[in-house]
């Protein structure tokens, strides 16, 4: 049998990537899903992949930990999903430098630049954060505030444009759950809008997978 080609990648976000994992599993959302299916994919490449999310954590936190949980481990590809806490305390009034705009796409690119400098490292993807409703009247949302309607898309379009700087891929998750949502209720993609459920979290899986695949292909070849 030959020797397989070996391949890190580090997942790293807030609550939706973290998905309940515990020590050393994926938890039981996208990323256990992306991890299959690159998995099914690539059966003669050697995976090891990390979940590095921790729920409730903004872009500032994740910086706090960006070395430990995502250099240290060498990876050849990161993923990164963050933005809906930033929003959603910005939405509350907390209005720290760190959750503004500015400062939040400060320190995106930041992470960008030390990831793509970080030796072995050969890309990554970014994943925008969502929030299947824009209504910031509706009533039964669990959140104590609709505020995020209106502090979010500024969030998601920094996002956007500090992967744009760097040339880093953004996938379309926040589109593709949006597009499922013209045949079904958002709520049956997230309960309360954010979070996804399996069906959800395989929509995310979906595209999350093909950019990968583009990489590691590039990579492998």
């Amino acid at each position: 049998m030959m020797k397989k080609k070996a391949v890190t990648i580090v997942f790293m976000g807030c609550s939706i990537t973290d998905a309940d994992h515990k020590g050393g599993d994926l938890g039981s959302g996208y990323v256990a899903i992306t991890a299959a299916m690159l998995r099914a994919r690539f059966p003669d490449v050697h995976f090891r992949f990390i979940n590095s999310g921790i729920g409730g954590e903004c872009a500032f936190q994740c910086r706090e930990r960006w070395q430990r949980d995502v250099l240290d481990h060498d990876p050849h590809f990161v993923t990164f999903m963050i933005g809906g806490n930033d929003a959603y305390l910005y939405s509350l009034g907390d209005h720290r430098t760190e959750l503004t705009v500015s400062g939040f796409r400060k320190i995106v690119e930041e992470l960008i630049g030390k990831t793509l400098a970080h030796k072995g490292c050969k890309g990554m993807v970014l994943v925008p954060q969502h929030y299947l409703t824009k209504d910031a009247t509706e009533e039964g949302n669990p959140f104590p505030t609709r505020g995020m309607v209106k502090t979010l898309p500024p969030i998601v379009k920094a996002f956007r444009a500090a992967a744009a700087k760097y040339g880093v891929p953004v996938i379309d998750c926040d589109k593709a759950l949006w597009a499922q949502t013209k045949q079904v209720a958002a709520t049956d993609l997230a309960a309360d809008y954010v979070h996804p459920n399996t069906y959800g979290h395989t929509v995310m899986a979906l595209q999350l997978a093909d950019a990968l695949e583009k990489q590691i292909r590039e990579f492998l070849a």
